[in-house]
């Protein structure tokens, strides 16, 4: 199974990346009724420096690198196009999380399109768990918020894959038998 690495983008203001048609959350679930509070209470003491990047391209390095979780904090007056490039460079099998004072997006590799609206709660207790449940890394610390099971495309995303890799596993060992046979044993030429 292919590893899904995250990332959560902490933005000064979300409104201006939704525009007309929801811009370049389009893809996303956004929810606009967000709680703020602390975000990486649930990686436990002192973890928290080591996921931070120093900007795009080293947010972008690190997941490269198999980092299962960065942050990365993006400033200035061209938010929409650094955004717009991370989301770019970023591989299918990334999950974001955008992060902003007043609104919440996720994006990316399992998450549903279209998911959530303005009247969708979530708080940021709530950030981790959901991309540790896509992403299949584990929390250390003390969890306090939910899974946004409404983000995800499949709440049971990981019996899925699971079930798929499983099938797969079954095909290749049956082709496996039947090659290993002697080639008299293959065909019925009597």
């Amino acid at each position: 199974m292919a590893e899904i690495k995250t990332l959560v983008a902490l933005v000064p203001e979300i409104d201006p990346l939704l525009g007309p048609g929801r811009g370049l959350l389009e893809g996303g679930a956004v929810f606009g009724c967000y709680a703020q509070g602390p975000l990486f209470g649930a990686l436990g003491p002192g973890r928290e420096p080591s996921i931070r990047a120093d900007g795009p391209d080293e947010a972008l390095a690190r997941i490269r690198d198999g980092q299962e979780l960065t942050c990365l904090e993006l400033r200035g007056p061209s938010l929409g196009a650094q955004l717009g490039d991370l989301i770019d460079q970023t591989d299918r099998r990334t999950v974001m999380a955008i992060v902003s004072p007043s609104a919440l997006a996720f994006l990316g590799y399992g998450i549903s399109r279209g998911a959530g609206g303005p009247a969708a709660r979530a708080s940021a207790a709530d950030v981790l768990p959901t991309l540790a449940q896509v992403g299949e890394f584990f929390l250390d610390g003390k969890i306090e918020g939910a899974v946004l099971f409404e983000a995800l495309l499949n709440p049971n995303f990981k019996q899925a894959q699971i079930a798929k890799l499983r099938a797969a596993l079954d095909r290749l060992e049956r082709m496996l038998r039947r090659d290993n046979r002697e080639p008299w044993d293959k065909h019925d030429c009597a």
